[in-house]
């Protein structure tokens, strides 16, 4: 187990997701491989007469709900004796549907899937199908990084769409209309609190904040960021916590004087909508959003209706102290695992390399996933100029930046949902600041040990 826990650098800089540029002195893939590669890879199965039917699976937002369907009636067209069942949803419980389906053999036969669950659904043995035994999937399209970073028990579990990283997308009217700018430092977090959140009520609809960590992923991702930065140390390693009572309480006050600054919102004054529709969001009256840089262009179409995405750009990472050098926690953003009780695997993996090398088919994503970090993909959406504004600000602020891979237990459910019971617990002010700390840490362990047994 303990080989999975590790943190590993990626191979691959992510200035080559928003440049194009190529690791290893490996050629860029061509246009003319992106129109062929499906053709000179499909399997016999899935251009004969046999008629297959595929169940595909993913969770998002409505722009990528609409785009995924795309690319699945592109390839029924293309392959007539194929019918692609869809099912989506958003990504609240989408894990536990999973593991449901799972249990019962009920599972997508190509189903999109978090970093974590390779890892962990499985206690380190891979419970899918491995992607290199299936042909039609070209695994040379990734850097060799990114697809060890999906291989559990030595079996590529899934293939990695790109990688990701957090950062404060942030509404540059609200900060020029309140005379102030962007904070760096944790110190100016709550002098703007005090500007911009000056007229805010106890729950007022209309009220003003710097940031706004829209869901609880997003509130303990912060967090975890702000820890890492105070005390240079991942979460955990080897299945044992890293931080001490007293790192925690430190950590857990500043982001409280955060809320009684109005630089944030507070636990009472966050509104029920907790993604890209949440109101203080679209109508302009939350200063930045700590969102994924690679699925940045669903807030960016929420905020003012899309009309005013000009507004919007991408801020460093906020800093303790003036000079502190912050390293920046990324991961892969996403994959696609095929299921090993697949009835038509080479159909499927045609299918999935159908997605990553079609050029129709990557049209048709853009960057709802975000930028690929498949050579074939990547290429068109640079070639289509699909990589632009806030989110091409996002990527290229994220190359000067050192990064360190979340450890794929970080995002387990049981791990995080303890998380996000103690800050909710503490936020609401039900427990002390010196329990929550403590909390913090035991119940985490608790659930990590069940994981390392």
């Amino acid at each position: 187990m303990k080989k999975f826990m590790k943190i590993f650098a990626l191979t691959m800089s992510i200035a080559m997701f928003a440049t194009g540029c190529q690791s290893s002195g490996q050629p860029a893939a061509t246009t003319a491989s992106a129109e062929n590669s499906a053709k000179t890879e499909a399997s016999t199965a899935a251009e004969n007469d046999k008629p297959v039917t595929l169940k595909f699976s993913w969770w998002g937002s409505d722009s990528r709900h609409e785009a995924m369907q795309k690319v699945a009636d592109l390839y029924t067209a293309k392959h007539p004796n194929v019918t692609i069942e869809t099912e989506y949803g958003a990504f609240d419980g989408w894990q536990q549907k999973v593991l449901t389906q799972l249990a019962g053999k009920t599972e997508a036969d190509v189903m999109q899937v978090n970093y974590n669950w390779v890892h962990s659904f499985g206690k380190g043995k891979n419970i899918f199908a491995d992607l290199k035994t299936l042909p039609g999937v070209d695994l040379s399209n990734w850097d060799q990084s990114q697809i060890d970073s999906m291989t559990v028990d030595g079996q590529v579990a899934a293939v990695p769409h790109g990688v990701t990283a957090r950062a404060n997308f942030y509404n540059k009217a609200l900060f020029e209309a309140a005379g102030v700018s962007y904070p760096a430092t944790y110190e100016e977090i709550i002098a703007a609190g005090k500007a911009i959140g000056k007229d805010n009520t106890a729950t007022g609809a209309e009220n003003k904040y710097v940031l706004t960590n829209i869901g609880k992923v997003s509130t303990d991702l912060y967090i975890a960021q702000m820890l890492f930065n105070r005390t240079g140390k991942v979460m955990q390693e080897n299945g044992t916590m890293n931080y001490t009572i007293d790192e925690v309480k430190d950590i857990f006050s500043i982001y409280k004087s955060f809320e009684d600054a109005a630089a944030f919102p507070t636990l009472q004054q966050e509104d029920s909508i907790q993604n890209e529709s949440n109101p203080v969001w679209t109508a302009g009256n939350s200063g930045s959003v700590y969102e994924w840089v690679g699925t940045a262009d669903k807030y960016l179409n929420s905020y003012k209706g899309g009309e005013a995405k000009d507004e919007i750009s991408v801020a460093p990472w906020v800093t303790e102290k003036a000079g502190d050098v912050v390293k920046v926690f990324v991961k892969p953003s996403l994959g696609y695992a095929i299921s090993r009780n697949c009835k038509n695997p080479e159909v499927a993996a045609d299918f999935l390399n159908f997605m990553f090398t079609d050029k129709e088919a990557i049209e048709a994503l853009g960057t709802s996933l975000g930028v690929s970090s498949n050579k074939v993909s990547r290429q068109v959406q640079e070639e289509n100029s699909m990589i632009k504004g806030a989110m091409k600000e996002g990527y290229d602020l994220l190359a000067k930046y050192e990064q360190v891979t979340l450890d794929p237990y970080f995002e387990d459910e049981n791990v995080r949902g303890k998380r996000y019971d103690v800050i909710e617990a503490f936020r609401s002010g039900s427990i002390t600041l010196e329990q929550a700390a403590s909390d913090y840490i035991t119940k985490q362990q608790t659930e990590l040990d069940k994981l390392y047994k």
